[in-house]
């Protein structure tokens, strides 16, 4: 009896402590790194405040692991500078960049003009995902104030080389564009676009992404747009599978948009609400643009949204349902 007791006591023992082991190691996981504009050192380990790195080039040459934190200092600006943290979190261990310091300070702000050269982002894009899942991208300023004619991007999360995305974030952001540029907005002529989860020519795919509570201002592109590259229904009505899945777009504020403010592109199921669109189709004079709509999408829903102000030359409806659409629905709308 003494025996059995002594092996139920050890066996009791030994489980405790690898409970104790493994709650400490899930703890543990993730890594919190800083990056200050101005007091950083990039020669520094970047885990603690008094050891933060200094420059985004720094946070562009780092894989970082599931569960890491990148804070940027509140108040510090980067300018001819990008944001491309590289690596991919897991479900419920995103990778995740945000902001610390003096509340009362700016949102940590990146600013970029034309980046090229080796490691910047395709196209032109401030803070830019590629190929990676569970990111989360949360108070942070944007602004392109590029002068090129083409496509230019505030926050771009792409997927390419037929690659399905999942899980990113969006949220509590600020996107602007230099509105200086002299051109009218027409098909051929793009601009800023705010926000874009999409493809890469067709070959890549979004899955469960959430675009929440952003500003985005003065685009001669479009506000926001999620377009999963193929048709969120098929030409009989049915689900087409390759199409962008579990997308929420919501309490999002939108103004002086040169496009369509909010697009829904080759969508199944997205919810797009609580969104406020003033003053969009704004600089596009020549093409045909609408505030918040749908198309080529599959049971979207539209509801407790607000759009006012909305220039009226080709299209310029405050809501759409537009081509290859089935089962739209509008509710709760002003």
């Amino acid at each position: 009896k003494k025996a059995v007791s002594l092996i139920l006591a050890f066996s009791f023992l030994l489980s405790m402590f690898v409970g104790v082991s493994a709650t400490a190691s899930a703890e543990e996981t993730g890594t919190t790194y800083y990056v200050d504009a101005d007091a950083g050192d990039d020669a520094a380990a970047g885990t603690s405040e008094a050891a933060a790195w200094k420059t985004l080039d720094k946070v562009n040459a780092t894989t970082f692991e599931p569960g890491d934190t990148i804070l940027l200092k509140r108040g510090s600006v980067w300018t001819d500078s990008f944001l491309w943290p590289k690596g991919s979190g897991e479900a419920g261990n995103p990778i995740t960049v945000t902001s610390y310091g003096d509340e009362s300070l700016d949102k940590p702000t990146v600013i970029a003009r034309n980046p090229e050269g080796a490691g910047a982002p395709l196209e032109n894009s401030v803070i830019y995902l590629e190929n990676q899942d569970f990111v989360v991208i949360d108070g942070i300023k944007a602004i392109n104030m590029s002068t090129g004619t083409g496509t230019m991007y505030g926050i771009r999360l792409l997927s390419k080389d037929g690659y399905r995305s999942e899980g990113c974030e969006i949220k509590n952001c600020s996107v602007s564009g230099n509105t200086d540029i002299d051109w009218k907005g027409s098909s051929e002529q793009q601009g800023l676009l705010g926000i874009y989860a999409g493809h890469y020519n067709y070959w890549g795919y979004i899955e469960s992404v959430l675009i929440e509570n952003n500003e985005v201002t003065n685009c001669k592109d479009c506000g926001i747009v999620v377009d999963g590259a193929y048709g969120g229904c098929n030409s009989d009505g049915s689900i087409n599978e390759q199409s962008a899945t579990n997308v929420v777009v919501r309490g999002n504020y939108l103004y002086n948009i040169g496009k369509d403010g909010i697009k829904m592109l080759n969508t199944n199921q997205p919810l797009v609400e609580y969104n406020v669109v003033n003053n969009s189709h704004s600089y596009a004079d020549e093409s045909y643009h609408v505030a918040i709509w749908a198309f080529s999408s599959y049971n979207a829903v539209f509801q407790f949204n607000e759009a006012y102000n909305t220039k009226t030359t080709y299209d310029a409806q405050g809501y759409d349902c537009d081509y290859q659409s089935y089962y739209t629905t509008f509710q709760y709308n002003y």
